[in-house]
């Protein structure tokens, strides 16, 4: 859930690209950028769930918040919850404690495969 502060900050980053289109652009590429620097095939091939999922506190650096939130203008992905990702931290309206948990149809554990 996005706090008033990430609002405003939205909504004042929307209006400066919406007058300006080019920046939109630029902004972009400057995204696009950051995310090939954070997340290398490499990276990606070794990367550890806490690295991937969606609910720890570090989600902002987490490789799903860039794929959903941070590059949303080459494809909008928010849905209605993270099972898109396979795996994510937090809880179901079944089950309130919060735990890693994953879309069966990836498999049977959130363990890395070996």
């Amino acid at each position: 859930m996005i706090d008033k502060q990430e609002l405003k900050e939205r909504q004042e980053s929307y209006d400066i690209l919406r007058k300006n289109p080019s920046l939109e652009v630029i902004k972009l590429r400057e995204d696009w950028k950051n995310f090939l620097s954070l997340f290398p095939e490499k990276i990606v091939k070794e990367m550890k769930k806490e690295q991937y999922v969606l609910g720890l506190d570090t989600y902002k650096d987490s490789f799903c918040y860039w794929i959903e939130t941070k590059l949303n203008l080459l494809g909008n992905m928010h849905g209605p919850n993270s099972f898109k990702f396979g795996i994510y931290y937090g809880k179901t309206d079944s089950d309130p404690e919060v735990k890693y948990r994953w879309t069966k149809k990836f498999g049977d554990s959130t363990d890395n495969p070996d």
